[in-house]
């Protein structure tokens, strides 16, 4: 029986608040005969076919959910292929785990295979010794094409030596129909917004707290909200440490819903990124939410968040180790409403114009081709 034309593995898939699930969703619209492998959070959309079952599973006593997880994710997407034919191509969300499924689909029949890199591939810490990373390399090295989500992280693959002739460039974009159902609002408060896994100490989470004593000072009513998955208790003795506590708020993991009406309701989106342990923001698909919704962005000049924001244009690029600067570039915007509407505007043309997703899908459909040369 012969297989689909696509058969994309992902270890997420919206409904998301952010991140890969969302961006791999946008990459691959508009493709036909595609068949995605899924958990079971995923929504009944046309040839989705819902398949893991550990609906985001982890931890557990020894890590045992988790490693549940990682188990599924490959072996599921070879049961399919044993039911169903050998698909014409794999496409996989990231390196770890989804990759290795399509390395392994690959090894038992002969399926080109795509990943697409977000760049933590190559700077996580634990990815770089050890079993993940000679699984993550074999994964990478064996890829037909490596599709990335930024030029930061292409020529961060380029580094370890990944041939360039593989490589190639589709920005994350948005999906203009599903950030519609907020609708852009003013904020009764001045109001930050920050959003990410509470554990990726990159984006600064901890120095958006660190400014809001200087913050309040100038602009009392201001609020830091803070949402994502992760342990928050170190971010909330930080907040209680340095006395803003009742000017912090902790949303926890929220619906993809919560999150867009959070975006439209805001002041300013911030993402102050720094490197930490080699690790730095791939690019920011938040950045380009924010800026549908008419908000400036303040976010890190390390990894690839220079793409997503232009300094001075639709944000403030800041040093992300430099409480000074971000504390000045927040107190800049909120206190000027000329100055943030105008990146908020400008913010909002940029996404509109460069990110709908018609050239990044372009760039996915030339890199199945590309894989398809291979059969």
């Amino acid at each position: 029986m012969p297989g689909p034309l696509i058969l994309a593995i992902t270890n997420s898939w919206p409904p998301m608040p952010a991140g890969t699930g969302v961006a791999f969703r946008h990459w691959l619209q508009g493709l036909e005969d595609l068949i995605v492998l899924a958990p079971k959070q995923a929504s009944d959309e046309p040839h989705v076919r819902r398949v893991f079952r550990f609906a985001g599973w982890s931890g557990g006593p020894f890590k045992i959910f988790t490693l549940l997880q990682h188990f599924e994710i490959l072996w599921r997407p070879i049961a399919w292929c044993l039911r169903n034919g050998r698909p014409q191509t794999t496409i996989s969300s990231q390196a770890l785990f989804s990759g290795l499924a399509a390395l392994h689909i690959r090894s038992l029949f002969g399926s080109p295979y795509i990943v697409f890199c977000h760049g933590e591939e190559f700077t996580s810490q634990s990815h770089r010794s050890g079993i993940r990373a000679f699984l993550k390399r074999r994964v990478l090295t064996k890829a037909s094409v490596l599709v990335c989500n930024s030029k930061y992280t292409s020529d961060l693959a380029r580094a370890t030596g990944i041939d360039a002739a593989k490589l190639m460039i589709a920005y994350p974009s948005i999906d203009a129909q599903e950030l519609g159902i907020a609708r852009p609002s003013s904020p009764d408060i001045p109001s930050i917004l920050m959003v990410g896994r509470l554990e990726q100490k990159h984006k600064g989470f901890d120095r958006a707290i660190e400014a809001m004593p200087q913050v309040l000072r100038e602009v009392p009513q201001a609020r830091l909200i803070i949402a994502g998955p992760g342990d928050d208790s170190e971010l909330i003795q930080l907040a209680g440490d340095k006395g803003v506590e009742s000017h912090v708020d902790f949303l926890g993991p929220i619906s993809r819903t919560e999150l867009l009406t959070q975006f439209a309701s805001c002041s300013l989106f911030l993402m102050p990124g720094r490197t930490v342990n080699g690790a730095a923001e791939g690019f920011g698909i938040v950045f380009l939410e924010a800026g549908f919704f008419g908000k400036p962005s303040i976010g890190g000049q390390a990894g690839g968040s220079r793409e997503a924001v232009i300094d001075g244009i639709t944000g403030i690029l800041v040093d992300g180790n430099s409480l000074f600067e971000i504390e000045n570039a927040i107190l800049r915007l909120l206190q000027d409403d000329n100055l943030r509407e105008k990146m908020g505007a400008n913010a909002r043309s940029r996404i509109i114009e460069d990110f709908s997703g018609a050239s990044s899908r372009a760039v996915v459909r030339e890199a199945i081709e590309r894989a398809l040369t291979e059969v």
